[in-house]
């Protein structure tokens, strides 16, 4: 019998080589590096890497095993089929890791074309305030929610703090905009119906209403940088996308702040003031002029109010010119 067909009868044990750890040692590197953009907490990525590691050497091995049994036990049956494996499983790793990265693409399309539909409506009053902000608001919820489904690790949990925090802001902004809306209706204005008690108080208790709400709205938006800070602390999220976040919010509020103040201390003051005129209706005597001007009996009493309405009317002026100042910034 040759030496060759001797060798082809002899039968080698099952042996990792030096050659597989370095592939098995870089394949595991790299896995477990691609795992970092989905895995940001430290112990379970500790796990998940262990485990990827095991899972690599488990499958490679079962394999090489088998396909050295297979080919007659010949020398580097085994070895040879181990590092084929690995490669193979890595690749594998590798198209998933490239697949879900292109379906986890957070597309922020739609919500760009919700904010401009949003100013063009505010712009253009196509609508009324609070119809507009419930269109916007229902977008922005439906994007986030996405955004979460699309995220894992630490940007998943900012997208769930942000649901949080959009919720409260939606509720905040409803109130402010619904009682914006009945002191901005034409129906509000008219005094012919003023004559009634009853209708007296209704409007007294809007302006009251809008002044309130103009109030809450000014603290919630004056504290939303903290507030977001808040519930970033309470789900201890740190990673450099929630800076980002953080930063994008900051230099919106840099801009917005000094237009948003003096607005919504203008409508609080309107509200305040709207109040002490419908008082003065109720509780003196009045009559309608041809005109459809009120003029009370008490010479002192109309001219406060006339002043008074001058007052409005000035403020009426920088809502608006404020207002569409606060629209560019949004």
């Amino acid at each position: 019998m040759s030496e060759f067909q001797e060798l082809e009868k002899k039968r080698f044990p099952y042996r990792i080589t030096k050659t597989n750890w370095i592939v098995y040692a870089v394949a595991c590197f790299i896995a477990v590096l691609m795992s970092l953009k989905e895995i940001t907490r430290i112990p379970e990525f500790i796990g998940h890497a262990i485990g990827l590691c095991f899972a690599f050497l488990l499958f490679a091995s079962f394999f090489g095993i088998l396909f050295w049994f297979i080919l007659g036990r010949k020398q580097n049956g085994g070895s040879t089929t181990f590092t084929v494996l690995i490669i193979i499983t890595l690749l594998g790793q590798i198209n998933n890791f490239a697949k879900n990265s292109n379906e986890n693409t957070i597309d922020t399309n739609e919500l760009k074309i919700a904010i401009n539909k949003y100013k063009e409506d505010l712009k253009n009053d196509s609508i009324p305030g609070n119809v507009a902000f419930q269109n916007f608001t229902d977008v922005l919820e439906k994007n986030v929610d996405q955004f979460i489904e699309q995220s894992s690790g630490d940007q998943k949990e900012l997208f769930i703090g942000l649901k949080e925090f959009i919720t409260e802001a939606k509720e905040e902004g409803n109130n402010w905009t619904t009682a914006q809306s009945k002191i901005a209706s034409e129906s509000f204005f008219d005094f012919s119906i003023l004559n009634e008690q009853d209708e007296v108080d209704r409007q007294i208790q809007i302006a009251r209403d809008f002044a309130e709400a103009s109030e809450r709205y000014k603290l919630f938006i004056q504290s939303r940088l903290k507030k977001l800070n808040q519930i970033i602390k309470n789900k201890d999220i740190d990673d450099e996308f929630s800076k980002i976040i953080i930063d994008v919010i900051e230099q919106k509020v840099k801009k917005q702040n000094p237009i948003f103040v003096p607005y919504i201390d203008n409508n609080i003051t309107y509200g305040n003031k709207m109040v002490i005129v419908l008082e003065m209706i109720k509780k003196n005597k009045w009559s309608k002029t041809p005109e459809g001007y009120i003029e009370f009996k008490d010479a002192l009493i109309d001219t406060q109010f006339n002043d008074i309405m001058i007052e409005l009317t000035e403020i009426e002026e920088k809502v608006n010119d404020l207002h569409g100042k606060l629209i560019d910034v949004i």
